[in-house]
């Protein structure tokens, strides 16, 4: 992932894709037509009027061709690159767009697609619930100890504390790696991956410990360890849970659950001074440009033409999303400024030198679900942990 640059000109290269089951074949553009694949009912109307405005100015018809569900979708473009049928333009889901020298997957460094929107995930809260509280609405707390007395303030008052989709787990990863960070620094975590830290070290122990420490302290609204994160968006956004811990996605959600919901991000509140807080962002929705494709330089001009201010703030504002151009941050809704302004904050898995072994993640996932629901202290999952770590080892 990455954050916005000034300039989306990029040098457009088809990915590899793995083969599954096919799909119905759609009609074959016609001569001078670029054909466009997507997934994203919520942005068909927005794309369909950007492309005909660009029909009208530069005599290029785009043809939009949408796909959904999300998963019918990955299938239909890895079964079409596979027999050589990709469209002229396609959008890619949840993959990698950029790889940095030294990558750990061993791909030749470079761009592989243009990002139309960017996204992250920070924690959110609820200003009318923090009035209720006698806190001030537009001071969101700004350490870990600034974080438990607002909370303390807010369950004395009756109101509700914290939730999140940790039933998937991911988020849960995603939220204690912020931590992490922050407790220990960028290389702590990584040698941790790479074998030459414990998960049984003090800083480990420090961070599981926050997970218990939210236990305890009774921040949790009720569910959150099996939730989905759809059931944690309707919860937020019914009033029903001060804070939140959520992508920037969630501002056209929101919108559309409770339009008068008066709220804001803030980055994770801090443990340490010593390390920066770091939180998870970058691409959001990505279009890539078929290599093989006859309409190859054309496709590349009108994904200039997308990507360029213009484009990306009537984007932006018809969508909720933000736009990957930075020059077109201005005039967002205050929420979103409030996501944009800490882009600079961002990092990825997909952008590490070395990342964990899924099998480790899933046990750290699942150790700090128990810290959550009071079977196991922070030292016991600790352990596990190393544990399932030392048998990949060998």
């Amino acid at each position: 992932m990455r954050q916005p640059h000034q300039s989306l000109f990029f040098t457009l290269i088809l990915a590899a894709f793995g083969v599954v089951s096919g799909c119905s074949k759609s009609e074959a553009p016609k001569a001078g037509e670029i054909l466009l694949w997507h997934w994203m009912t919520d942005r068909e109307e927005a794309l369909q009027q950007l492309t005909d405005a660009y029909h009208k100015q530069s005599h290029t018809k785009i043809r939009l061709e949408l796909y959904a569900p999300s998963d019918a979708y990955a299938s239909k473009v890895r079964a079409a690159a596979q027999t050589n049928t990709l469209p002229d333009i396609f959008s890619v889901l949840g993959e990698t767009r950029e790889f940095p020298p030294g990558n750990q997957y061993n791909v030749p460094p470079g761009i592989y697609g243009v990002p139309i929107d960017v996204t992250n995930i920070q924690m959110l809260y609820n200003k009318d619930l923090f009035k209720q509280a006698g806190l001030d609405p537009d001071r969101p707390p700004q350490s870990w100890n600034e974080f438990l007395d607002d909370w303390h303030r807010l369950k004395a008052a009756g109101l509700p504390g914290l939730v999140s989709g940790w039933g998937e787990t991911w988020m849960i990863d995603c939220f204690a790696n912020n931590y992490a960070f922050n407790v220990m620094g960028e290389e702590k975590v990584l040698n941790t991956y790479r074998g030459k830290v414990s998960y049984t070290d003090p800083d480990w122990i420090k961070v599981l410990s926050l997970f218990d420490t939210i236990r305890k302290e009774g921040i949790l609204v009720s569910g959150v360890v099996t939730m989905v994160n759809k059931t944690a968006e309707q919860t937020f956004a019914t009033g029903k849970a001060t804070f939140a811990f959520n992508g920037s996605w969630c501002v056209n959600v929101y919108k559309g659950m409770n339009p008068d919901l008066a709220y804001a991000a803030f980055p994770p509140p801090p443990v340490s001074k010593k390390y920066p807080m770091r939180i998870w962002g970058g691409a959001g929705s990505s279009f890539m440009v078929n290599e093989a494709s006859p309409n190859k330089e054309a496709s590349v001009q009108f994904l200039k033409w997308l990507t360029q201010p213009e484009q990306q703030v009537q984007l932006s504002k018809e969508t909720l999303n933000l736009p990957a151009n930075k020059n077109s941050v201005h005039d967002l809704p205050p929420v979103l400024v409030s996501f944009a302004s800490r882009m600079d904050m961002i990092t990825h898995p997909s952008q590490w030198p070395v990342t964990e072994k899924p099998t480790v993640t899933e046990a750290l996932d699942k150790g700090i679900q128990s810290i959550l629901i009071g079977e196991k202290t922070p030292e016991q999952v600790g352990a596990d942990v190393q544990a399932v770590k030392d048998q990949q080892a060998k």
